[in-house]
């Protein structure tokens, strides 16, 4: 808020005109590669929790987004997911919001193999309304689980917005265009997606020396 403008009758907020930007430094975020992430999926043996990480971690999807899906926003012969809600806590209660922004409204796509598992997921539990909450615990559960699965088998701990980072990062890497992945995690600019979810990683630089050295062949 222009606070000079909005109460002491200032024109103009002269600090808007300024040429200098203070540069944030953002702290990394931490992220799993594909590997630390089979080690970790392995350990997992309930099919509700095995179901969420994997959603998660193939998806992309924030954390409210994911714990806002319900059944009807999931197309089961062709695995398109509607994203148009989060689920946030408000005063203790869980209640659907908005996205994020406007571009985070999309549709996204489960892989096959994650699909089938949904489908195997919800022959075992049986009944369901098609406005229930597919992953109906409290994101504190999620949290915990995860904690302790990293915990017991001495894993490298990362936290459930991990998963988003790691799903860009290995898409990135793997030669996706960069634009289209910053679509499909529904950011509102490319440039957030090149300087939140992207990292350094060894097999990143294994594709640019491979290039390198296809160049020098050449």
């Amino acid at each position: 808020m222009d606070i000079g403008v909005e109460y002491y009758g200032l024109e103009d907020n002269v600090a808007r005109k300024t040429r200098f930007k203070v540069k944030v430094e953002r702290k990394p975020v931490e992220f799993w590669t594909r590997e630390e992430f089979d080690e970790f999926i392995e350990k997992v043996d309930d099919p509700h929790f095995h179901l969420f990480y994997n959603t998660l971690y193939f998806t992309g999807m924030r954390l409210g987004e994911i714990l806002g899906l319900q059944f009807k926003d999931i197309n089961l012969k062709t695995g398109a997911i509607t994203i148009n809600k989060n689920l946030q806590e408000i005063d203790g209660e869980y209640v659907y919001q908005s996205t994020k922004t406007t571009k985070s409204n999309r549709t996204i796509f489960l892989a096959e193999k994650v699909l089938d598992e949904l489908k195997e997921y919800i022959e075992e539990i049986g009944f369901y309304k098609k406005e229930d909450r597919i992953f109906n615990r409290t994101p504190y559960k999620y949290r915990k689980y995860l904690k302790v699965i990293c915990e017991m088998y001495g894993l490298r701990p990362i936290n459930p917005h991990g998963f988003r980072h790691s799903f860009a990062t290995e898409m990135i890497s793997r030669g996706n265009p960069v634009n289209f992945v910053s679509k499909w995690l529904g950011h509102a600019k490319i440039s957030t997606t090149l300087d939140f979810y992207t990292q350094d990683t060894e097999r990143g630089n294994k594709i640019l020396l491979d290039s390198i050295n296809q160049i020098l062949d050449d």
